[in-house]
């Protein structure tokens, strides 16, 4: 079997999506969906492919098999549900939506159509992570008691400076924490093979004062099996080394670091600015200290390290053709979610919140889809 692909918004994921589907074979057919001009004339002239300004009538076509989701946040539940209820595969880029409403509508389309539907965190899908993943399931670093991440992001003009800017607002994308960091909650929850049971966050008020979300944030969350985990986040001017730039139409040649720690009980892992990963162990000949047991370097183009989209809708298009579930169940992604906007309540309390507790306080959505 080949598969129709519908890209709906050609942005910078969007137009990435399109570029990664040149080189999948099983991808015979690609359209694109995009109502400003000059970002589909620009698929057009770079792809070759056929650009609608009309999402709806791409969906319904019966050559398209899947739907990869690329639009601003605030539109994701209503085309996600419109490909869902006719019948199409879903591959829907993060955030699941831009409210916690929003993505209850989407599961409960999904759950009532029985829909493929796989969230874009294609981080899993990536070197530098999938690395640490296998070596924390080899059992050299014990269970996971501890994750820290600093990211530091440049902020992109093209939020503030576009027309149809939108990720700044925070009604319309979701707030800070759902955009940008909701990979790496996702990531702290596959380590430690367990779910985040409290959040507690801190941050000051916004930088940039024209920014209508948290620019600055610190999010501590807490696991079902006692893990405990802390994501640093500022929009700041980041050192970046010229291999590492930005790309695409959005960050082109803005900065991006990080640094990632894992403690485990028998060790730890260090993930320096995507391109090295050390192994720590604890015992050395009878004495506990820390020592460098293996140190793994990478050369591999940065969104293959630590962004492969490339491969994440390869496989997605496999599970497809070959009627196999999301490698990600939609139950687990929308959880991710469910602690992104418990920690902007978090924020807005400034207090730790109980999902659980959270949960139960949170009024039922309406019914109807």
């Amino acid at each position: 079997m080949s598969l129709g692909l519908a890209v709906i918004g050609l942005g910078a994921r969007g137009y990435k999506t399109v570029r990664d589907a040149v080189d999948i074979p099983e991808i015979d057919l690609t359209i694109g969906c995009e109502p400003m001009p000059d970002r589909a004339q620009r698929a057009r002239d770079d792809f070759g492919i056929d650009v609608e300004s009309d999402w709806a009538s791409v969906v319904d076509r019966s050559d398209i098999h899947l739907i990869y989701v690329a639009t601003p946040n605030d539109r994701h539940d209503e085309v996600a549900c419109a490909a869902m209820n006719a019948g199409k595969a879903v591959l829907l880029q993060k955030p699941m939506a831009h409210s916690i409403d929003a993505c209850r509508r989407i599961m409960r389309v999904q759950e009532a159509t029985g829909a493929f539907l796989q969230i874009g965190f294609e981080c899993r899908y990536s070197l530098l992570y999938s690395k640490a993943k296998e070596l924390v399931d080899s059992g050299r670093v014990g269970g996971i008691r501890n994750f820290q991440m600093n990211y530091f992001s440049s902020l992109w003009p093209v939020w503030l400076e576009h027309p149809e800017g939108w990720k700044w607002l925070a009604e319309r994308s979701g707030g800070l924490i759902a955009e940008k960091l909701s990979h790496y909650i996702d990531l702290f929850q596959w380590y430690t093979g367990s779910l985040i049971n409290e959040v507690d966050v801190f941050a000051a008020d916004p930088v940039l004062s024209y920014f209508k979300t948290t620019d600055t944030v610190h999010v501590g969350m807490r696991t079902e099996n006692g893990a405990t985990g802390v994501i640093t986040f500022p929009f700041c001017r980041a050192s970046t080394a010229a291999e590492d730039q930005s790309e695409g139409i959005d960050g082109a040649g803005t900065g991006y670091y990080f640094d990632h720690t894992l403690i485990g009980e028998k060790g730890s892992l260090h993930l320096h600015d995507s391109r090295i990963l050390d192994l720590f162990l604890y015992d050395c000949d009878g004495e506990t200290r820390p020592y460098l047991e293996t140190r793994h370097e990478f050369d591999e183009d940065r969104l293959k390290l630590v962004h492969n989209t490339h491969d994440e809708l390869a496989d997605v298009v496999r599970r497809v053709i070959d009627d196999e579930p999301p490698s990600l169940a939609p139950s687990v992604a929308f959880q991710v979610f469910e602690v992104c906007f418990a920690a902007e309540e978090s924020q807005r309390r400034r207090g730790s919140v109980r999902l659980d507790e959270w949960r139960a306080a949170k009024p039922k959505p309406e019914q109807s889809s």
